[in-house]
Protein backbone atom coordinates (compact mmCIF):
# COMPACT_ATOMS: atom_id res chain seq x y z
CA UNK A 1 0.00 0.00 0.00
CA UNK A 2 3.19 2.30 0.80
CA UNK A 3 4.88 1.62 -2.56
CA UNK A 4 1.07 2.47 -3.97
CA UNK A 5 1.32 5.58 -2.14
CA UNK A 6 4.66 6.59 -3.91
CA UNK A 7 4.11 5.23 -7.02
CA UNK A 8 0.72 7.04 -8.13
CA UNK A 9 2.28 10.98 -7.61
CA UNK A 10 5.59 9.94 -9.95
CA UNK A 11 2.94 8.68 -12.21
CA UNK A 12 1.15 11.61 -12.93
CA UNK A 13 4.37 13.75 -12.69
CA UNK A 14 5.46 11.35 -15.81
CA UNK A 15 1.73 10.97 -17.68
CA UNK A 16 1.99 15.02 -17.12
CA UNK A 17 5.59 15.55 -18.73
CA UNK A 18 5.04 13.18 -21.24
CA UNK A 19 1.83 15.76 -21.88
CA UNK A 20 3.92 18.67 -22.26
CA UNK A 21 6.55 17.22 -24.20
CA UNK A 22 3.54 15.70 -26.76
CA UNK A 23 2.00 19.26 -26.63
CA UNK A 24 5.19 21.12 -27.26
CA UNK A 25 5.96 19.13 -30.54
CA UNK A 26 2.37 19.48 -31.81
CA UNK A 27 3.05 23.48 -31.50
CA UNK A 28 6.07 22.97 -32.87
CA UNK A 29 4.73 20.97 -35.73
CA UNK A 30 2.43 24.07 -36.46
CA UNK A 31 5.15 26.55 -37.71
CA UNK A 32 6.43 23.46 -39.85
CA UNK A 33 3.29 22.39 -41.62
CA UNK A 34 0.96 25.69 -41.53
CA UNK A 35 4.19 28.63 -41.34
CA UNK A 36 6.36 26.44 -43.69
CA UNK A 37 9.38 27.15 -42.01
CA UNK A 38 11.73 24.44 -42.39
CA UNK A 39 12.90 21.36 -39.92
CA UNK A 40 15.47 22.27 -39.14
CA UNK A 41 14.74 25.45 -38.14
CA UNK A 42 12.15 24.57 -35.61
CA UNK A 43 14.72 22.10 -34.05
CA UNK A 44 17.03 24.72 -33.17
CA UNK A 45 14.40 26.66 -32.02
CA UNK A 46 13.00 23.78 -29.81
CA UNK A 47 16.37 23.91 -27.83
CA UNK A 48 16.31 27.93 -27.60
CA UNK A 49 13.00 27.84 -26.04
CA UNK A 50 13.56 25.18 -23.90
CA UNK A 51 16.25 26.87 -22.32
CA UNK A 52 14.25 30.13 -22.53
CA UNK A 53 11.55 28.78 -20.33
CA UNK A 54 12.98 29.32 -16.94
CA UNK A 55 14.50 32.50 -17.79
CA UNK A 56 11.43 34.10 -18.60
CA UNK A 57 9.06 32.06 -16.65
CA UNK A 58 6.72 30.21 -18.89
CA UNK A 59 6.49 26.44 -19.96
CA UNK A 60 7.96 25.63 -23.67
CA UNK A 61 4.75 25.07 -25.13
CA UNK A 62 3.61 28.60 -24.56
CA UNK A 63 6.43 29.88 -25.92
CA UNK A 64 6.17 27.80 -29.08
CA UNK A 65 2.48 28.73 -29.12
CA UNK A 66 3.88 32.46 -29.60
CA UNK A 67 6.37 32.01 -32.02
CA UNK A 68 3.94 29.92 -34.12
CA UNK A 69 1.93 33.90 -34.55
CA UNK A 70 5.37 35.66 -34.30
CA UNK A 71 6.53 32.92 -37.65
CA UNK A 72 3.19 32.82 -39.52
CA UNK A 73 3.31 36.72 -38.97
CA UNK A 74 6.09 37.69 -41.22
CA UNK A 75 8.62 38.22 -39.03
CA UNK A 76 12.03 36.76 -39.97
CA UNK A 77 13.74 33.85 -38.42
CA UNK A 78 16.64 36.41 -37.19
CA UNK A 79 14.24 38.11 -35.42
CA UNK A 80 11.40 35.73 -34.03
CA UNK A 81 12.77 34.70 -30.66
CA UNK A 82 13.19 37.79 -29.76
CA UNK A 83 9.68 38.52 -29.94
CA UNK A 84 8.88 35.66 -28.53
CA UNK A 85 10.98 36.90 -25.51
CA UNK A 86 9.75 40.40 -25.47
CA UNK A 87 5.87 38.54 -25.47
CA UNK A 88 6.81 36.12 -22.43
CA UNK A 89 8.01 38.73 -20.58
CA UNK A 90 4.95 40.52 -20.83
CA UNK A 91 2.87 37.65 -20.29
CA UNK A 92 4.79 36.90 -16.86
CA UNK A 93 4.37 40.43 -16.11
CA UNK A 94 0.91 39.95 -16.24
CA UNK A 95 -0.17 41.10 -19.29
CA UNK A 96 -1.92 37.96 -20.59
CA UNK A 97 -0.72 34.61 -22.62
CA UNK A 98 2.35 35.11 -24.77
CA UNK A 99 0.78 34.03 -27.56
CA UNK A 100 -1.98 36.52 -27.65
CA UNK A 101 0.52 39.19 -26.64
CA UNK A 102 3.12 37.74 -29.57
CA UNK A 103 0.11 38.29 -31.77
CA UNK A 104 -0.78 41.79 -31.04
CA UNK A 105 2.68 43.13 -31.02
CA UNK A 106 3.63 41.48 -34.42
CA UNK A 107 -0.26 43.03 -35.79
CA UNK A 108 1.27 46.42 -34.67
CA UNK A 109 4.64 45.67 -35.81
CA UNK A 110 3.16 44.72 -39.51
CA UNK A 111 0.98 47.65 -39.32
CA UNK A 112 3.36 49.72 -39.03
CA UNK A 113 6.83 48.77 -40.49
CA UNK A 114 9.19 46.85 -38.10
CA UNK A 115 11.50 49.84 -38.69
CA UNK A 116 9.31 51.46 -37.27
CA UNK A 117 7.74 49.88 -34.31
CA UNK A 118 10.14 47.30 -32.27
CA UNK A 119 8.54 44.67 -30.22
CA UNK A 120 9.88 46.29 -27.31
CA UNK A 121 8.32 49.36 -27.83
CA UNK A 122 4.73 47.89 -29.00
CA UNK A 123 4.68 45.52 -25.79
CA UNK A 124 5.25 48.86 -23.58
CA UNK A 125 2.31 50.51 -25.54
CA UNK A 126 0.57 47.71 -25.15
CA UNK A 127 1.15 47.66 -21.13
CA UNK A 128 0.74 50.87 -20.72
CA UNK A 129 -2.69 50.51 -22.60
CA UNK A 130 -3.88 47.71 -20.19
CA UNK A 131 -2.42 49.13 -17.10
CA UNK A 132 -3.98 52.90 -17.69
CA UNK A 133 -7.08 51.39 -19.86
CA UNK A 134 -8.23 48.54 -17.20
CA UNK A 135 -8.59 46.65 -19.97
CA UNK A 136 -7.47 42.81 -20.46
CA UNK A 137 -4.86 42.19 -23.16
CA UNK A 138 -6.69 39.03 -24.14
CA UNK A 139 -9.83 41.68 -25.72
CA UNK A 140 -7.69 44.69 -26.86
CA UNK A 141 -5.12 42.16 -28.96
CA UNK A 142 -7.93 40.85 -31.28
CA UNK A 143 -9.16 44.44 -31.69
CA UNK A 144 -5.78 45.70 -32.44
CA UNK A 145 -5.51 43.08 -35.14
CA UNK A 146 -8.74 44.53 -37.16
CA UNK A 147 -7.93 47.88 -36.78
CA UNK A 148 -4.23 48.43 -36.85
CA UNK A 149 -3.90 48.07 -40.46
CA UNK A 150 -6.49 50.80 -41.49
CA UNK A 151 -4.99 53.15 -38.32
CA UNK A 152 -1.74 53.20 -40.28
CA UNK A 153 -2.99 53.54 -43.19
CA UNK A 154 -4.42 56.45 -42.05
CA UNK A 155 -0.99 57.84 -40.40
CA UNK A 156 -2.52 57.38 -36.93
CA UNK A 157 0.17 56.55 -34.44
CA UNK A 158 0.05 52.98 -32.60
CA UNK A 159 0.45 54.79 -29.34
CA UNK A 160 -2.77 56.83 -30.20
CA UNK A 161 -5.09 53.41 -30.89
CA UNK A 162 -4.00 51.56 -28.28
CA UNK A 163 -4.86 54.68 -26.30
CA UNK A 164 -8.10 55.02 -27.95
CA UNK A 165 -9.14 51.69 -27.18
CA UNK A 166 -7.99 51.87 -23.80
Amino acid sequence: MQAMALSLPIIGVGVAAGKMASDFEDAMAKIVGLVGISREQTKAWEADLIAMAPQVGKPPQELAEALYFVTSSGIDAAHALEVVRIAARASTSGLGEAAVIADAITSAMNAYGASNLSAAKAADIMTAAVKYGKVEADALAPVLGMILPLASALGIGFEQVAGALA
